[in-house]
């Protein structure tokens, strides 16, 4: 689950199904969809967080990286 928080405080998740792919390439939030869509303002700081849970609910540490514009 990636939660974003948006610059007005309000939260969505976005759920990302681990792939082979993934796995070797990593995961792009590109906006291609609004879902995927990272909200960014001029002086505030944006931060994506994230998890990962395995098939039987083991939930990994959570990993985040913020970015500021």
């Amino acid at each position: 689950m990636l939660p974003v928080t948006n610059p007005d405080g309000t939260q969505r998740s976005h759920s990302v199904t681990i792939t082979p792919d993934i796995k070797t390439n990593g995961y792009i939030m590109d906006n291609s969809t609004a879902d995927k869509t990272v909200p960014v303002q001029d002086g505030k700081v944006s931060t994506v967080s994230a998890t990962i849970t395995n098939q039987i609910g083991n939930e990994s540490p959570r990993g985040s990286v913020s970015v500021k514009f």
